[in-house]
């Protein structure tokens, strides 16, 4: 059976030769396979227009369904896929009627650009006054990120209908009019998540028997693991930076001037990515030019906010202090960050924002029709850039870990340190016919062996890439097998068993993939448990009794420096990496809630997951009490 396409291929194949795409569509119904063919549809998207006409606008997919056979456009699974495309259709178009609309009628189309800027613009400096001058960074954190995640749909929104990007005035009414946009975009956030787990997951959307739209969000447990594990990877991050920018604002301070920004990213990016050297290149740049092409905007963002000139002839002052640089003005503020010139013109490539950006904070340039660039100083200013990176490489396909073998070290370290004997088939590196056999790690605990793959893999935090990163576990763990069945014949598993000290025949098997990612709850793929390296490492560092010899009355206890030696065992692991795992997984869950949001113009029911702890990261996980704070102070 062929191997099924990725998620990665498919998309690549759309973007680069969308004959080939259809094509493989065509093959898939004259073989009919059904649910691969439903499968590349979603993923693509092309079925609906996400800018509200009410249809699909893509001229291959009306043709593709054109051309189609009325046995397969028949089929239950086809037409219940057109029937959930078409109620998407429906709400995209619902919600350009009933939001989007009602701003275009109240602004002219030469000032929606400028204006919707100015706004939110503005909009950010009022939280940040009303908010982390009030004690509580940790709301001006979240809200300040809430805005412009939210206000990045509105921006790709204005690119999609030619609306003139350009630097001009406007008039105060348009202004408070674009203000306007801030009612939706929650609703656009919403909206969009549910279309992307649609896409990639199993999400279902129906009509109820009154007419209303419903969605089965409910039963998707991959969103609520996936937002634990968005929490647990950033809280503890966004915590220490809104804490430190709040400090450094109270004494009127640039957080430049009190912190090492490169630093400070560095050692976020060597612990999430295990690399010694953050000169290492990415995509053919260093990665420590990275941070400091995105310091080089933070700079000139809070000197702005200061109202001060950086320098006079890289900026052109406009309406409400935002930031205009020519392409050569802000090649200068990157080679002054000491960013050679040979990488300048990519890292801008990399900073602007277009249709396949994440948000503005990622790519805080925003490209105008004179080819200048524009900046927003409350976006500019915000002092975390390691994530941005993280993230950004995950939408370029740009490979953190892809560089040595520093995450495997790191892990074999841990059990040197602690004195576990282990194996590394991979080293020998065994390969025949039927390919090679490169098994990462073989360790034992008591009467258990355990053989693993190790895996970094760049952190999900959207639908998208939770689907991709389910697809490595399904290859990692099909090689993971493979490994398992060579190295446990009896042909092939002499070595092993003479480094361990072992008898395989009288061991029991298991298999783990050790990653870098935090996974929100504890997962078995066929067999293969999968564990975070914070779990795996844990168990290690804690100590887990004392070994003792009972020999009558005498006790003897082994001790080695002075230190009683810990005991560790396939019980205790076995605790650790899973009833552990699981317990903390059900208690996350707890502290979600499903709760109904009826938007009545739309006629649509939403059913989604909600965290009711605090968070500065997801504006569906905020403190109810914290909102309610911002809504009081911010209410105009």
């Amino acid at each position: 059976m062929e191997k099924k396409q990725g998620i990665r291929s498919i998309e690549e194949v759309l973007k680069c030769n969308p004959s080939k795409f259809y094509s493989k569509l065509n093959s898939l119904c004259e073989n009919g396979e059904m649910n691969e063919l439903i499968r590349y549809l979603k993923i693509s998207k092309v079925s609906v227009d996400l800018y509200g006409s009410g249809k699909s606008r893509n001229k291959y997919f009306l043709e593709f369904i054109d051309n189609l056979s009325n046995e397969v456009k028949n089929k239950k699974e086809f037409l219940k896929f057109m029937d959930e495309a078409m109620i998407f259709n429906k709400i995209y178009h619902d919600y350009y009627i009933h939001y989007m609309q009602v701003v275009d009628n109240l602004v002219c189309d030469e000032d929606k650009f400028m204006s919707f800027l100015i706004a939110m613009n503005e909009n950010l400096e009022d939280v940040s006054h009303s908010a982390l001058f009030r004690g509580e960074p940790d709301l001006y954190g979240h809200l300040h990120e809430v805005i412009i995640l939210s206000s990045s749909t509105i921006i790709k929104y204005f690119k999609y209908k030619k609306y003139p990007m350009i630097i001009k005035k406007v008039n105060r009414s348009s202004i408070e009019n674009s203000y306007e946009h801030f009612v939706s975009i929650g609703i656009k956030n919403q909206i969009e998540t549910l279309f992307d787990l649609w896409s990639y997951s199993d999400l279902e959307v129906f009509y109820n028997s009154d007419g209303t739209i419903c969605t089965s969000l409910n039963k998707c447990v991959d969103n609520l693991n996936l937002m634990i594990s968005k929490s647990n990877f950033y809280d503890a991050r966004n915590a220490k930076f809104a804490r430190q920018v709040y400090e450094e604002s109270l004494k009127n301070q640039s957080p430049l001037e009190q912190s090492n920004y490169v630093k400070d990213a560095e050692e976020f990016l060597e612990k999430v990515s295990y690399l010694n050297d953050c000169k290492k290149k990415f995509d053919g740049i260093p990665l420590d030019n990275y941070i400091k092409a995105y310091r080089a905007v933070n700079k000139v963002s809070h000197n702005k906010i200061l109202q001060k000139i950086y320098r006079k002839s890289a900026k052109k002052m406009t309406d409400k202090n935002l930031i205009n640089l020519k392409k050569y003005q802000l090649t200068n503020l990157l080679i002054e960050e000491g960013i050679e010139r040979r990488y300048t013109e990519r890292l801008i490539e990399f900073l602007t924002f277009d249709y396949d950006s994440n948000d503005l904070l990622e790519t805080p340039l925003i490209k105008l029709e004179d080819s200048s660039f524009l900046i927003l100083p409350q976006i500019g200013i915000s002092p975390e850039p390691a994530s941005c990176i993280v993230t950004n490489f995950s939408r370029l396909n740009i490979d953190i870990g892809e560089k040595g073998t520093e995450f495997e070290q790191y892990i074999y370290s841990i059990l040197s340190e602690k004195e576990i004997k282990y194996v590394c088939p991979k080293q020998r590196y065994v390969k025949n016919t039927n390919g090679d056999y490169q098994c990462d790690l073989v360790f034992s605990l008591d009467k258990t062996i355990y053989f693993c793959e190790i895996k970094h893999w760049l952190h999900p935090m959207n639908e998208r890439e939770l689907a991709l990163f389910k697809e490595n576990i399904d290859s990692a763990t099909f090689q993971l097998n493979r490994l398992v069945d060579y190295y446990t014949d009896e042909k092939n598993r002499k070595s092993i068993e003479e480094e361990l000290e072992i008898e395989i025949k009288n061991m029991e098997i298991k298999k783990m993939i050790i990653t870098n990612v935090y996974t929100g709850t504890y997962i078995n793929n066929s067999g293969t448990n999968i564990v975070s390296s914070h779990d795996f490492v844990s168990y290690f560092e804690k100590n887990h009794g004392q070994l003792v010899d009972v020999k009558g009355r005498d006790i003897k206890i082994e001790m080695k420096n002075g230190c009683a030696l810990p005991v560790y065992s396939s019980e205790s692991f076995y605790f650790w990496i899973e009833e552990r795992v699981i317990k903390q997984a059900e208690n996350q869950k707890e502290r979600f809630e499903i709760e109904e949001t009826h938007l009545e113009d739309m006629n649509f029911l939403m059913s989604r997951r909600k965290l009711v702890i605090g968070s500065i990261i997801n504006p569906e996980i905020a403190q109810r009490d914290k909102v309610e704070s911002f809504n009081r102070v911010h209410r105009k």
